[in-house]
């Protein structure tokens, strides 16, 4: 992952559509395995990577939702971003997107 022109180093996710879903309910994508390499941690570039899935998130108009393990400082992390929980156990959390003015 880049920030300008600095290298931050690596950072990834998986985001899919959600299958756990009726079919009228599809503008809801899961996010899952957010990582960063061990070396490149605590740099703020999962930060990064999530504002910037995020954001997408909103321009398309799209539900973001995970199932987090039970960490308190992961739940947390995913509150910083927008997230709320819907559901304590198993635990799901989820994200609406923030309208955006045409």
């Amino acid at each position: 992952m880049k920030l300008g022109k600095r290298q931050l180093g690596a950072a990834s996710c998986t985001l899919a559509p959600s299958n756990a879903l009726p079919d009228h309910l599809r503008a809801v994508i899961e996010v899952s395995n957010v990582h960063t390499d061990e070396w490149h941690r605590r740099k703020g570039i999962a930060n990064r990577l999530m504002d910037m899935i995020c954001e997408e998130a909103d321009q398309e108009r799209t539900v973001l939702i995970l199932m987090p393990d039970g960490e308190p400082w992961l739940q947390k992390w995913y509150r910083s971003h927008g997230f709320v929980t819907l559901q304590p156990e198993p635990l799901i959390m989820a994200r609406p997107p923030y309208l955006i003015q045409d």
